[in-house]
């Protein structure tokens, strides 16, 4: 929490007066947003590159309902496995080098690289306003 409370104060010391809301369909849907008065100045932001990718069409045609990037997050973690597992069965040195190796992954939520360590690095956060 203190992380976040310090910068919640760097955006207040730089004047920003608007909400910031984490992303899911479900914030219109279940009428969340509806909830707030002003509206004028609502904002979200998504590690999501809608542009670069067919998943979110097909995901809403088949199942019948958005997906988010969590559904996003995990569709993209069970194809990165499935590929590792093709090429090194179940060696997990094997998995984890590979996972390390991925350069420019397409995903479902854009181009995706991995560090040392296993973390996603340059993720591309695409910043939307509500209205």
């Amino acid at each position: 929490m203190k992380a976040i409370r310090e910068d919640d104060q760097a955006i207040s010391v730089l004047g920003f007066k608007g909400i910031i809301l984490g992303y899911s369909p479900s914030l219109t849907s279940k009428g969340v947003v509806d909830q707030i008065k002003d509206k004028s100045n609502i904002y979200y932001s998504t590690p999501v590159d809608q542009e670069t990718t067919n998943f979110w069409n097909d995901y809403n045609n088949k199942i019948g309902e958005k997906a988010d990037q969590f559904i996003a997050l995990g569709y993209d973690s069970m194809k990165i496995i499935a590929s590792g597992l093709k090429q090194c069965v179940e060696n997990n040195k094997c998995i984890a080098d590979y996972i390390v190796g991925l350069k420019d992954y397409q995903s479902a939520r854009g181009l995706l690289n991995f560090d040392s360590e296993r973390n996603l690095t340059n993720i591309k956060f695409n910043t939307f306003q509500i209205k």
